[in-house]
C-alpha cells in the first residue's frame, strides 16, 4: 500500500464568504505556533476590518493557511464552531480517509514547513504566495486510519505535557511578580527615597556603530537589542564581536562585568525594552551600543536587587514618567539618574535576592524541560510524519 498521497486526493478547498454578515462568529487569526487564536486575543487590539463581509466563514474541523506566510507555520485546525478569518486566508476541509488532528500535526510538522518554502510563488522572500492548486500538490505520508489516529493520540499527550509545563511556568512567575510587587509596595512606604545618582559611582554610555566596525577579530563584545525581560543579558545572538581598533579608539565606552546595564532606548520595538536593567553573565570587557548605558553601583545598592525592582510594575511605571520622544522613544541619562528609589539596608536586599533567585531557578529549570520536551516532540513528529518510525495499532 503507498502511503504517500497527494493533499489534493483527500482535501477540498473552500469559499464561504460571511455575505450580509450571516455568521456572527468572532474573527480569528492564524498564527505560527498556536494556530486558530481569537484575534482580540492575539493581538490585544482590533486590527481586522469593521466590515466582515468579506471574511471567510470556518466550520469546525476545517484547515486554515496563511497564503503568504505558510513558510513560517501559519497553519492550523479550528477546534471551535465557527470562526471569521481574513481573505488572506486559504480554507480547505478533507474527507473521512484521513484524521485531522493527525493531520494537523502532519502540516505544522519540520519536513512540510521545508517544503511550504521551495513551493512559495512571488519575488520578495517573505511574501512568497502559496495558493492552493500548489499546496494541495504537495505528498504527504497517510497510513492506515487506525494508525493514524494511533500517532495523533501519541502527540497529543505530548502536547499535554508541554502546556502542564507552561502553566507550571506561569504560576511560578505570577508567584515572583506578586512578591515582586508586594515588596516594592512595603519599601516604597517604609523607606525614604534617594535619588539614584546616590549609588552610582560612575556611568558609561553607547558608542555609535557603523557595519566597518564588525570583522569577528576582536575580543570585545557590544550588546545589540540588550537586556530582555527577566534582567539577564543575553550572550548569543543578540551580540557582535567589534574589532580591535574600534576597542581602542571608543575605550570610554568600555564597562565590565561589574556594571549594570540599563536600555535607555527602546531597542526592540516588538517589546517593552526600554528602562530595563540587567548583568553581564560574563566575566571580561565589553563595548555598549548606543541606546544602552553601563551603571556602575556602590556596596549600597546590590546589583541584582536593582535588576528584580526594575522588573515589577512600580518600576515600570517611573521609567514612563520620563520617557519622552514620539518617533524614538528615549529617557535621557540625567533624567534616569534623578529617579529616586527607596533602598533597604543592603541586608535585607540580599534576602530579597536570595528569595527571588530560588524562583528564578526553578522557573530556568522549567524552561529547559519545556525545550526539552518541545524537541522530543519535533523528532518524534518527523520520525513518525516521514514513516521512519511506525506505531502497532
Amino acid at each position: 500500500m503507498n502511503e504517500f498521497k497527494k493533499i489534493k486526493s483527500f482535501a477540498n478547498s473552500l469559499t464561504r464568504k460571511n455575505i450580509d454578515n450571516r455568521s456572527s462568529a468572532d474573527v480569528y487569526s492564524v498564527t505560527k505556533y498556536d494556530g486558530f487564536v481569537r484575534s482580540l486575543d492575539y493581538f490585544k487590539k482590533q486590527v481586522f476590518s469593521r466590515d466582515l463581509s468579506t471574511y471567510k466563514i470556518v466550520k469546525k474541523g476545517e484547515f486554515a493557511y496563511s497564503t503568504i506566510h505558510l513558510d513560517e507555520g501559519a497553519i492550523g485546525l479550528l477546534r471551535e464552531d465557527e470562526a471569521l478569518i481574513s481573505p488572506m486566508y486559504t480554507v480547505f476541509e478533507v474527507d473521512k480517509s484521513v484524521d485531522i488532528f493527525y493531520l494537523n500535526h502532519l502540516l505544522s510538522c519540520d519536513l512540510l514547513l521545508n517544503k511550504y518554502a521551495l513551493i512559495g510563488q512571488g519575488s520578495v522572500n517573505r511574501r512568497k504566495s502559496v495558493p492552493f492548486s500548489t499546496f494541495s500538490d504537495l505528498e504527504v505520508r497517510i497510513p492506515s486510519l487506525k494508525e493514524q489516529k494511533k500517532i495523533a493520540e501519541i502527540l497529543s499527550e505530548i502536547d499535554k505535557l508541554i502546556e502542564s509545563k507552561k502553566v507550571q511556568i506561569e504560576k511560578l512567575m505570577i508567584l515572583k511578580r506578586a512578591l515582586l510587587n508586594s515588596f516594592i509596595s512595603s519599601i516604597d512606604l517604609k523607606y525614604k527615597k534617594f535619588p539614584l545618582s546616590d549609588f552610582v559611582v560612575n556611568y558609561v554610555g553607547g558608542a555609535s556603530l557603523k557595519p566597518s566596525d564588525f570583522n569577528n577579530s576582536g575580543f570585545q563584545i557590544i550588546p545589540k537589542k540588550a537586556v530582555q525581560l527577566g534582567g539577564k543579558i543575553n550572550l548569543g545572538d543578540e551580540l557582535l564581536y567589534c574589532s580591535y581598533k574600534f576597542a581602542e579608539e571608543n575605550s570610554n565606552h568600555i564597562i565590565d562585568y561589574r556594571y549594570v546595564i540599563s536600555t535607555l532606548r527602546d531597542l526592540v520595538p516588538s517589546g517593552p525594552s526600554i528602562g530595563l536593567v540587567g548583568v553581564l553573565e560574563e566575566k571580561g570587557k565589553f563595548i555598549l551600543a548606543q541606546g544602552v548605558y553601563g551603571f556602575l553601583l556602590n556596596e549600597d545598592l546590590d546589583n541584582q536587587f536593582f535588576v528584580q525592582i526594575s522588573n515589577t510594575d512600580w518600576y515600570r511605571r517611573l521609567m514612563r514618567k520620563i520617557m519622552v520622544g514620539s518617533t524614538q522613544v528615549h529617557i535621557r541619562s540625567s533624567e534616569f539618574l534623578k529617579i529616586n528609589l527607596p533602598i533597604p539596608p543592603i541586608k535585607e536586599q540580599k534576602k530579597l535576592v536570595k528569595i527571588l533567585a530560588s524562583l528564578d531557578k526553578r522557573i530556568s529549570m522549567g524552561k529547559e524541560n519545556l525545550i526539552q520536551l518541545k524537541n522530543l516532540k519535533r523528532g518524534l513528529l518527523n520520525d513518525l510524519l516521514s514513516g521512519l518510525q511506525k506505531v502497532k495499532v
